[in-house]
């Protein structure tokens, strides 16, 4: 699977075509348009919830791997390209004894919740020193 390089740059403005036809001349692609908008100081927007397999570090400005949960990511992944089912991968991650952030066992919904985060997390994981030894399930 070959890796992407992202780029991503703040606009005011959408790029003008020529921009877009030089960017694609070079390789790239456009993958996204983001909105964003001001919105009242007194409306509570929604907090964003933390990636699966991340954590707020110590210094509250960033995210660190988290390694408990990188383990169900790496547990539930090699499952995954064996062709489970998503009731044996929710029993194997329940006999390991991985819970879910909730602190409930893994049942087929919740693994079946994991899976963007999987396809996210994927091509970092098959690119880990240790992937083939975890994809075996050792």
């Amino acid at each position: 699977m070959p890796m992407l390089e992202r780029k991503r740059e703040p606009m005011k403005t959408l790029p003008p075509h020529e921009e877009v036809e030089r960017r694609a001349a070079e390789g790239w692609r456009l993958s996204a348009i983001e909105w964003v908008r001001e919105i009242p100081a007194d409306t509570q927007g929604a907090a964003e919830e933390v990636p699966y397999g991340m954590r707020i570090a110590a210094d509250c400005a960033h995210l660190e791997n988290d390694p408990q949960e990188q383990a169900v990511i790496a547990a539930a992944m090699s499952l995954v390209v064996q062709d489970q089912p998503m009731s044996a991968i929710a029993a194997e991650l329940n006999q390991r004894g991985f819970v879910t952030r909730r602190g409930m066992p893994w049942g087929p919904a919740d693994v079946f919740g994991l899976m963007p985060r999987l396809v996210e997390a994927g091509p970092k994981l098959f690119t880990r020193p240790e992937w083939p030894r975890l994809r075996r399930g050792a």
